[in-house]
């Protein structure tokens, strides 16, 4: 989870349900480094809620190998019509 992240990327390339390879991009870090996207796709990953795990599906996920974890775009999720909303121990994203 990224308040200031710009997009949702993973290193994983596994992770992708669906995959395209990109012409390379470089995405900027908050450290002020830079890291190259080489690809986008879909994720599909479990989040546990409320005692069960739960599907989710991201769409527009960079995949760049370096980076060092992976990162959830607050922005990019409002944007696209979601709600986040963080609370003392956890964070929630409605529809």
């Amino acid at each position: 989870m990224d308040s200031g992240a710009t997009c949702h990327c993973t290193p994983d390339r596994h992770w992708f349900r669906e995959y395209r390879p990109i012409a390379p991009r470089s995405v900027s870090l908050a450290d002020k480094g830079v890291l190259t996207a080489v690809g986008e796709g879909v994720v599909k990953m479990d989040v546990f809620h409320q005692g069960t795990w739960v599907p989710v599906v991201l769409a527009h996920v960079y995949h760049i190998p370096n980076l060092g974890g992976n990162f959830f775009s607050v922005k990019t999720a409002t944007s696209r019509g979601l709600r986040v909303l963080f609370e003392s121990t956890q964070f929630l994203v409605l529809r």
